[in-house]
């Protein structure tokens, strides 16, 4: 832990170079310096005690486990806070359907989870005044200020100005890898090595073995190598792009621009060479044929069920593993933190551009106790809330004895639908991502060193999730879905790779080159 904690802090040292813009200071000790409140009055969320709980109705994204009704890490959260919580939780397999339908019709709750500030649905939304800004409640939010990933807040100001339209949840900076079933690779006679750094061949025939060479030893052909997820409007895009170098938004001192993500790059063809390579994958049926019907996490519902022998996903990979030993008794599980294309070359990949997995916008519908969910929100990152909602009800969850904590198998049943109560995360605090109290210390042992591994060998994407103006032109967003049907058809065998020569000149003609030209404005004035 130690180890990845001195990885985090070099790379807050760097995020912390950029201004926040919302009324606070950093320092390099990790902290922030909120403006003072006169009272306690001027603070987000304070109440007197003779106050009637604030109500809020809260839409978010989390599987069937989650029972909020007579939940005690609720009613504990509600006393905590003052408030009196409900949720309105839409299946996960058509979340962003129900998020239009709240939209369109405005039947608003007062806070919703979304995905990603690109998010078409959330830009309108902001865009139409069904999303209000929160700038000045976060101000006066200490714990928000202080825990929250500075360069979250970036990603958050939609409309190019101070304005924040959400409240991050914040996520460790890594580049994940692949989760794989170790009892797979010895029973086709592969490994991979503690550090989890294999080559491109290795990886190939891995996927290769795990197709062909019976891995589950049922005496069937009915494995494949590698699940895989399709993008929410049913694309199928290329995996391992930063093997091929492609590390979103980086400065290149031989492009036109200084600043570019070499997908879009005239010059080079590492992007061509990704689409390549995941077309030979897919032609030699390597990837799982249900490919294009993977929304919402079914990829990780196809592993768990023994159809593919790996998924991209995070280190921490214990649930999914309970569950597909569920399924299946004997599994075993190994991880995969970097593909590089050979014995000698460099491995990086690419983070998260906005530092956070989610978040929460508050709707108009909360006008007039908008200080009480900003508030809500704070009060969870503070000492008391930070430690219900991840460590769950001492004397249920957990015991105490000084300042050890010993989990009881009732937190192993919380971890199963804690992100219903894990709204806000402190970005730096890495036992809540891998939670010690559920694992084995060999396998947390393990889980630690590939995190580590994942964010040493790891570079920010410099556009801060930013989406420039004119992304939002009818022209340019039409010529985004043909150029992402274009790159389906190659992976999928119907064009060749050469044909995206055509697409991405299609693509600059539909506005790309001023995307670039907006996207390069953004990066300088946040590299200041």
């Amino acid at each position: 832990m130690k180890k990845y904690l001195k990885v985090a802090s070099m790379m807050l040292s760097m995020v912390l170079l950029f201004s926040l813009s919302i009324g606070c200071t950093v320092r390099k000790d990790n902290t922030s310096t909120a403006p003072k409140a006169t009272s306690a009055a001027t603070t987000v969320g304070s109440v007197s005690a003779k106050q009637e709980p604030v109500p809020i109705k809260l839409f978010i994204s989390i599987g069937p486990e989650f029972q909020p009704e007579n939940n005690i890490v609720v009613q504990e959260l509600e006393k905590l806070t003052n408030t009196k919580l409900t949720f309105e939780i839409p299946p996960q397999s058509n979340y962003q359907e129900r998020l239009q339908i709240i939209f369109a019709t405005k039947e608003l709750p007062d806070a919703v989870q979304i995905d990603n500030p690109t998010n078409k649905l959330f830009v309108n939304a902001v865009n139409d005044g069904l999303i209000i800004p929160i700038t000045k409640q976060v101000q006066n939010s200490p714990n928000l200020l202080k825990y929250t990933n500075p360069i979250s807040w970036d990603s958050l100001r939609v409309k190019g100005d101070d304005d924040i339209y959400g409240i991050p949840r914040c996520t460790l900076n890594r580049a994940d890898g692949f989760g794989v079933r170790e009892d797979w690779l010895e029973n086709v006679g592969m490994s991979v090595p503690s550090d989890g750094i294999i080559t491109l061949d290795e990886f190939t025939e891995i996927l290769k073995r795990f197709t062909k060479n019976d891995p589950d030893k049922n005496g069937k052909d009915d494995t494949y190598g590698i699940s895989l997820p399709v993008k929410e409007d049913g694309a199928l895009l290329p995996i391992l792009t930063a093997t091929f170098g492609i590390l979103g938004w980086q400065k290149y001192n031989d492009e036109p621009y200084e600043y570019m993500n070499i997908q879009y790059s005239k010059s080079k063809d590492n992007y061509k060479k990704a689409l390549e390579y995941t077309a030979m994958l897919w032609k030699e049926g390597y990837i799982d044929p249900n490919w294009p019907n993977n929304k919402a996490e079914l990829e990780i519902t196809r592993f768990k069920q023994g159809i593919s022998g790996m998924y991209p996903g995070f280190a921490n990979f214990t649930t999914h593993l309970g569950q597909l030993k569920s399924n299946i008794p004997n599994a075993r599980m190994t991880y995969i933190t970097r593909v590089k294309l050979g014995p000698d070359a460099s491995i990086k990949g690419v983070g998260f551009g906005t530092g956070m997995w989610w978040f929460t916008a508050i709707t108009k519908n909360a006008a007039d106790k908008v200080d009480a969910v900003v508030g809500l929100f704070d009060k969870m990152l503070d000492d008391k809330g930070w430690s219900l909602i991840k460590n769950g009800v001492e004397g249920i969850h957990y015991t105490k004895s000084g300042d050890t904590l010993t989990f009881t198998p009732q937190f192993n049943d919380y971890l199963k639908w804690r992100n219903g109560v894990l709204l806000v995360r402190r970005y730096l605090d890495v036992d809540c991502f891998i939670p010690a109290g559920n694992i084995e210390p060999a396998l947390y042992e393990r889980i630690l060193n590939w995190t580590d591994i994942c964010a040493k060998e790891m570079v920010m994407s410099k556009d801060r999730g930013y989406k420039p103006p004119v992304a939002n032109e009818p022209e340019f967003i039409d010529y985004q879905k043909t150029m992402n049907q274009g790159i389906s058809k190659i992976i999928v065998g119907a064009s060749p790779v050469s044909e995206w020569d055509k697409i991405l000149d299609g693509w600059y003609k539909a506005g790309g080159e001023e995307y670039v030209k907006q996207m390069n404005e953004f990066i300088k004035s946040m590299e200041k």
